[in-house]
């Protein structure tokens, strides 16, 4: 538990006036949750005269403090993640002039039993925040930085697949994807707070699945599963759907547009079978791939025209140094350079592939690839994020490892998942809404 808090008045003589005013602040009160136990909500009296945050520290030092409030005389609250678990913490209050202003020591619980212990090796090139899940005999949502520390959670209680985990734009939570397992298995979307285990569930007639993208107005974007018709027979197949306020979705693109050109109709999927989704805010373009046809399509909103970039039978752009995609997953963009993660198979080994496109000349060249260090398969999922200065982190899901990759190519480091569980995909933030980190 925590200690009772201690208000402090500091004294402000004014210049050029012999009166004295009391600059009142403090009174600060921590409030850990009970739910996640990552969370934790401050609230306190800020000074009347300088901005105040909250800073809370462990053992080691200053970890995470709040956005600067302004001067004022009502109370103020503010939440903070990033907690560590059953730990004895310290919570100051301070003024922009780097005067304490009041302090508390709080306690955290201990997280439940599903929530996973993940481990490091090597050196993090970067600093940020992975949205990401872990899926194995739980599913749980996790925001994770850098080493792998558990910044937050959402424990489904579900045993189907959570694939996609997004900062929901309000920043006030989470909105997660729950694909289906198998027959008969939910599929829904899911909001999150912060500050508890309840969930929100919608769209769960929607037929959702793999991935969704916020929009620009808010809304959602979702990949679908849904049925085609091809020579008189009815075929399982794949759908892009924009969710409208009121539940109901409208497609705007369908898997009869690209059957039978380079699907095999092979496995689970008789029918294009979606399973990544990017939304491309430079252009207002929607990027997805299609696994069982090797492919790379897009849609532009405002002509509303979808293109069959890369693949095989029936794409725009020609591979130049390179045999092309096999069962691709997720994509990074810069410009016209795009990095695919590439699953391909056992006997070749996933990678993140580079083309450079050039869409005068309608050529997809390669220009490099990378692995894992040994190289793995993934059979499932798989994303990459590149950053400015060429580095880029990379998920390889189904194999339950997150690699950091430097400019030069070489892994810096390695996060790993417990023995036997995949990763979701993952979406990255340099920083939390309402927070700063300190360490």
């Amino acid at each position: 538990m925590f200690n009772a808090s201690r208000p402090l008045l500091l004294l402000t003589v004014v210049a050029c006036d012999d009166t004295v005013s009391m600059a009142i602040g403090g009174d600060l009160k921590a409030t850990p949750s009970q739910q996640v136990v990552t969370v934790a909500s401050f609230s306190f009296l800020p000074n009347d005269v300088e901005r105040t945050r909250v800073e809370v520290s462990d053992e080691e030092g200053p970890l995470v403090a709040s956005d600067w409030s302004e001067p004022g005389e009502k109370r103020e609250t503010v939440r903070l993640l990033g907690m560590p678990a059953s730990s004895t913490l310290t919570a100051r209050l301070v003024t922009e002039g780097g005067e304490e202003l009041d302090s508390v020591e709080f306690e955290t619980g201990a997280p439940p039993p599903q929530v996973p212990v993940l481990t490091v090796t090597g050196e993090p090139g970067w600093a940020g925040y992975n949205f990401t899940s872990v899926i194995g005999t739980e599913n749980v949502a996790l925001v994770l930085d850098e080493r792998g520390r558990v910044i937050w959670y959402h424990v489904s209680e579900d045993e189907v697949v959570l694939s996609r985990t997004r900062l929901r734009p309000d920043n006030e939570g989470i909105t997660y994807l729950m694909a289906p397992g198998g027959a008969g298995k939910p599929q829904y979307l899911a909001d999150v707070d912060w500050d508890s285990a309840e969930e929100a569930r919608f769209a769960e007639d929607q037929h959702v699945t793999h991935d969704f993208v916020f929009r620009p107005d808010g809304g959602i974007t979702t990949l679908v599963t849904t049925q085609i018709v091809v020579a008189g027979e009815t075929k399982r197949s794949g759908a892009l759907v924009e969710l409208q306020e009121d539940g109901t979705g409208e497609t705007v693109w369908i898997g009869e547009d690209t059957w039978p050109a380079g699907v095999n109709g092979e496995g689970p999927f008789e029918g294009p079978h979606v399973n990544t989704l990017t939304y491309d805010a430079e252009r207002d373009w929607y990027w997805w791939t299609v696994q069982n046809a090797d492919s790379l399509l897009n849609y532009d909103r405002a002509a509303a025209t979808w293109h069959h970039v890369l693949g095989n039978s029936g794409a725009d752009y020609t591979y130049v140094g390179d045999p092309g995609l096999l069962g691709p997953h997720h994509i990074s963009l810069s410009g016209d350079t795009i990095r695919i993660h590439d699953n391909r198979d056992v006997d070749t080994n996933s990678r993140i592939v580079e083309y450079q496109l050039d869409s005068t000349a309608m050529t997809a060249t390669f220009t490099r690839e990378w692995f894992h260090d040994p190289p793995v398969y993934d059979f499932a999922l798989g994303d990459v994020h590149t950053r400015s200065d060429g580095s880029m982190l990379v998920t390889w899901c189904s194999s339950g490892l997150i690699d950091d990759f430097g400019p030069d190519g070489t892994i810096r480091a390695s996060l790993a998942g417990p023995l036997g569980a995949a990763f979701g995909y993952g979406e990255l933030h340099d920083s939390l809404p309402g927070q700063v980190r300190l360490r």
